[in-house]
């Protein structure tokens, strides 16, 4: 008869009879099975119990270890993406992921909703568990433990880059980021080249995203150098999931239709494509609209292009290939698309 209590204590004695030290390796299921004549399904369960009591650290697809000593361990080979959650995002990261796996490189990507600071910290702790190849990360503005934390990363010989992030954060870290102020600057001129008398500026609603912040700068340089009139409001289109009605946030936005007037929409070509919509069935062919995004696709606007797909690659690319240090910054310009020749007009249910 199974005596769980004395297979127990026999693992533990065993164990703690290795001297292991921290980092080191917990003998594996079946090395134990062999050892003591028991079914794995006994091993398992007498492992969870002192793992439970103990505190050892599991690592899918490499082992258990005792605590501490991480930086003695080999680096895995795993490459992680930190980012805020996108609904095409696997589609933009394809190309990175298939380089990673040509090379015999894990390839973790982990959306995360950027409304919650919390979501991201427990991710990274989870991943500090493991000791990764390198960690790619677009940060939450708002996370107070980011640098300490991405130091802790360093420290155990994990290679941090950064998709964006603060100045002090790109002081510290390889950053290799998409030029949205570039993208704000070539928008208003854009716009200008159309001989539009001003520009209306809707930009996102509440957003802390550096990469708003950049796009504003961009458009207000241009406007500064050229002296040319900008409004800015601050609007976005939400999603009633109940009704599949959408409205503008906040409740009091109103969008202007206005004819000669150039419009820039930094939100996404959907809500772009419906503002360039409502301006045609109001009868304004004068009033041209572009907007800012991170992939290609018809659109009835002009679009600022950003190569997602083409970023990860090269990310991923100097990760595997460049074992010296990394070039500390890049930055990937934005490319013009002119509006889809016969688009479909955008329309929506309208709460």
């Amino acid at each position: 008869m199974f005596d769980f209590i004395a297979l127990k204590r026999s693992v533990g004695e065993y164990i703690d009879s290795l001297h292991l030290e921290p980092g080191d390796r917990i003998p594996t299921e079946n090395k134990l099975c062999r050892k003591f004549e028991a079914s794995h399904y006994q091993v398992r369960k007498v492992l969870a119990e002192l793992n439970a009591e103990r505190g050892w650290v599991t690592i899918q697809g490499s082992g258990t270890y005792i605590p501490g000593g991480l930086e003695r361990r080999p680096r895995e080979r795993v490459i992680a993406v930190v980012r805020s959650y996108l609904h095409d995002m696997i589609t933009q990261m394809s190309d990175a992921h298939s380089l990673a796996l040509e090379n015999k490189y894990q390839f973790l990507l982990f959306g995360i909703d950027h409304a919650e600071i919390v979501a991201e910290q427990e991710c990274l702790e989870h991943l500090l568990t493991r000791r990764l190849h390198a960690l790619v990360i677009d940060p939450h503005p708002g996370n107070p433990k980011m640098r300490e934390t991405l130091d802790r990363f360093v420290a155990q010989g994990t290679r941090v880059v950064l998709l964006n992030g603060s100045e002090e954060l790109r002081r510290r870290y390889p950053t290799y980021s998409f030029n949205y102020h570039r993208a704000g600057y070539m928008a208003l001129v854009q716009l200008m080249r159309q001989n539009v008398r001003k520009v209306i500026h809707i930009a996102p609603y509440n957003s802390i995203a550096w990469q708003h912040e950049e796009f504003r700068q961009g458009v207000d340089e241009a406007s500064a150098d050229f002296s040319f009139p900008v409004e800015r409001m601050f609007g976005k289109m939400m999603l009633d999931v109940r009704s599949f009605r959408w409205s503008w946030q906040p409740q009091e936005f109103q969008l202007p239709l206005e004819d000669g007037c150039g419009y820039i929409d930094d939100n996404d070509p959907f809500e772009a494509s419906y503002v360039q919509t409502r301006l045609q069935e109001a009868g304004f062919r004068s009033s041209p609209v572009i907007s800012v995004y991170h992939t290609s696709g018809p659109s009835a606007c002009a679009t600022l292009c950003f190569n997602m797909n083409e970023r990860m690659k090269w990310v991923v690319n100097e990760l595997i290939h460049n074992a010296g240090n990394l070039p500390h910054e890049h930055r990937f310009n934005p490319v013009l698309t002119p509006p889809s020749e016969s688009p479909e007009p955008y329309r929506v249910l309208w709460g």
